[in-house]
């Protein structure tokens, strides 16, 4: 139970949840710095992402973008993996639940032949851990892992045929030193974005407003 106290208002809630609700558990292993899976949920959204998009997540770390990528184009709800506090509660009907959780299953959409969504990274470790993260064969079949560059990957070179999208969480601040070599990888990313992936759409996390323009 939660009390929440403002200018003498008081707000009284009960914690249904448990562990945040951003986590799904289906990431056993993070890399540094991770992206929370509500926000990469959120900027697909605004990308208007499809079952047929194509996504190539080319600096994908552990690979939040990827896994929920994958989840909303097989139209996994975000809990279905995931317990939530209110299961121990008295009034709990394991019952009920256990309909809603088959009824939601009924709505994932098989993966179609051949991955749609493309993870890759130059980090090893982060390779390795998105591997163990996709074990689970509903992921496995939807995500494809290359070790590349975020320089030298092309739609061509995945045998992309159509426009999809990009997403990117680049490092910078502290990950990546002083702030005009932050300035200058940006400004190598936007060439590679023009030169590369004319016609696809972009969700990016950018560290200002100037290197978003």
């Amino acid at each position: 139970v939660y009390i929440r106290g403002v200018n003498d208002e008081f707000t009284i809630s009960i914690d249904s949840s448990g562990e945040p609700l951003y986590k799904r558990n289906i990431k056993k292993k993070v890399s540094p710095a991770p992206l929370r899976e509500s926000i990469a949920h959120a900027m697909l959204h605004w990308a208007n992402i499809s079952p047929k998009d194509t996504i190539i997540d080319p600096m994908c770390g552990s690979g939040t973008f990827s896994l929920e990528a994958a989840m909303m184009q097989g139209g996994i709800p975000p809990g279905f993996f995931r317990s939530f506090a209110f299961e121990a509660w008295p009034g709990f009907s394991s019952k009920t639940f256990s309909w809603m959780r088959k009824k939601a299953s009924e709505g994932i959409i098989p993966a179609e032949k051949g991955p749609h969504i493309f993870a890759s990274d130059i980090d090893d470790d982060a390779l390795k851990t998105l591997s163990e993260n996709i074990s689970n064969s509903f992921f496995s079949e939807r995500i494809q892992i290359n070790r590349y560059d975020f320089f030298s990957i092309s739609p061509r070179r995945l045998n992309c045929s159509l426009p999809g999208i990009v997403v990117l969480n680049p490092p910078y601040g502290r990950r990546l030193g002083l702030k005009s070599e932050t300035a200058e990888q940006f400004r190598d990313i936007g060439r590679k974005l023009m030169l590369d992936f004319k016609g696809w759409r972009l969700a990016a996390i950018l560290p200002d407003q100037n290197t978003a323009r």
